[in-house]
């Protein structure tokens, strides 16, 4: 398995970690990471730990029945995207976006061929020009229009997701593809002590109405429209303080809570470690997971927060709106969302008996359908029925005669000049050369 693992700042790495012990029953595993040395001493005796630069050979030599990636939208990943083309197997994916994870790995690594490659192999025809205006700031990056996720799915043996939405537009990407349904495994938290406690051990007043949000502080969860909310909340009366517990490093949002005036009612805890992040699941009550628009992500802090026993409002689209509606409160995105958060939060705030019954519903919800034993034996069933089935490439790639190849980079020169590419552009069209060489075409003349 290809995975990140903690201390690497990811819920998915805390996802897998959390998975590990129940895949183990199933099969011999061995970890590949990237240059970092697992926190877990208790992970390091029970799986041998590899860095990710050992795969190929060891691939090579046959020791492995399948490899598994566990893959997101974010530079955590970036080691695995070469490995995954490299080395074809099954891909968890987390998002159905990799925008962020492309681009980043272009810009980071300044070799913007590689999201050239990945925008003209997503939208053949026009995606090397779309690509060439988001690398020179001539548009923003087209979240929605280019997953990214296509050549992945293409190279894999299987496409493990976790919500009926992902599995649809992977499927409606690449109708030929192995996908897996499996819904998300969440461990349900076992409190040992009481409420209160927590909220003094954390600095809370025990009796004050808290309100959370948990995980990455990004800019597609809605924090200018949750901060209007609170506004209105705090206008009307209401006495609550809002915690916001996740990394805050690409997306400052205070700001936005001075400028809503709501500086002493707003407490920013950054990344915190377990036990901290669970005693504020504790402590709070109600989440506040709002994002817009989707990556195609299943959201594990809102399902964390569901099996906490937690009310929870998250915004109804993608995989969100594939969750009971006994189970949490769903709020259409723009139009009226911001006085339907402010009302929904107000009634949640004086009916406490309400939260309670949402909890309850979400709790028995995850329990049900979201467990880890659940999960492992849906990804080894997957695996093994893909294996035993005769495999085909899901992409038919006819072998092309000498002349349309030099046709090809003749259309190629031809395009990269009416982008704008001048012979003094050495970099980049050192950059395609090499990617045109990695195709295996053979030109002459």
């Amino acid at each position: 398995m290809v995975s990140p693992l903690p201390p690497q700042p990811t819920g998915i790495a805390d996802y897998c970690h959390e998975l590990l012990p129940f895949l183990a029953p199933y099969a011999e595993i061995d970890l590949f990471v990237d240059d970092y040395e697992p926190s877990d001493p208790l992970l390091k005796w029970s799986f041998p730990i590899r860095n990710y630069r050992d795969l190929p050979w060891r691939h090579a030599e046959g020791r492995y029945d399948a490899v598994l990636y566990q893959l997101g939208n974010s530079l955590v990943h970036r080691y695995q995207w070469p490995l995954i083309h490299r080395i074809p197997g099954f891909v968890v994916l987390h998002d159905l976006v990799l925008q962020h994870l492309v681009a980043g790995m272009a810009i980071d690594h300044r070799r913007p061929g590689e999201y050239l490659r990945a925008m003209a192999y997503a939208h053949p025809g026009g995606g090397l020009r779309m690509g060439w205006e988001v690398m020179t700031g001539q548009r923003s990056i087209p979240f929605t229009e280019s997953p990214f996720c296509q050549s992945v799915v293409d190279v894999s043996l299987g496409v493990l997701v976790h919500s009926r939405f992902v599995e649809r537009a992977v499927t409606a990407l690449q109708p030929r593809a192995a996908v897996g349904y499996v819904p998300m495994g969440i461990p349900l938290p076992q409190w040992s002590a009481a409420k209160t406690s927590v909220r003094r051990g954390l600095g809370l007043h025990p009796d004050r109405f808290v309100v959370a949000s948990l995980g990455e502080v990004t800019q597609h969860k809605r924090f200018a429209e949750v901060l209007a909310a609170l506004r209105q909340l705090a206008a009307a009366g209401a006495d609550f303080q809002y915690v916001v517990i996740g990394n805050t490093a690409d997306f400052d949002i205070r700001p936005d809570i001075a400028g809503a005036g709501l500086t002493d009612r707003v407490r920013m805890t950054g990344r915190v470690d377990r036990a901290t992040f669970e005693g504020y699941l504790q402590a709070a009550d109600v989440c506040i997971n709002l994002r817009y628009p989707t990556a195609g992500e299943t959201s594990a802090s809102a399902l964390r927060s569901m099996a906490a026993g937690l009310a929870v409002i998250v915004s109804d689209i993608g995989a969100n709106q594939e969750l009971p509606e006994a189970c949490c409160i769903k709020l259409p995105v723009g139009g009226d969302e911001v006085p339907l958060l402010a009302a929904a939060l107000g009634w949640l705030k004086d009916h406490p008996e309400t939260r309670s019954a949402l909890g309850q519903n979400a709790r028995a919800f995850v329990a049900r359908r979201h467990t880890l034993e659940g999960a492992a034996a849906a990804y080894i069933n997957f695996i093994q029925d893909v294996l035993h089935t005769p495999w085909r490439p899901p992409v038919e790639i006819e072998p092309m005669a000498h002349e349309p190849d030099v046709q090809y980079v003749r259309d190629l020169a031809r395009e990269l000049h009416g982008l704008g590419f001048r012979a003094d552009d050495l970099p980049y069209l050192t950059e395609f050369a090499g990617g045109i060489a990695q195709t295996g075409i053979e030109v002459t003349g």
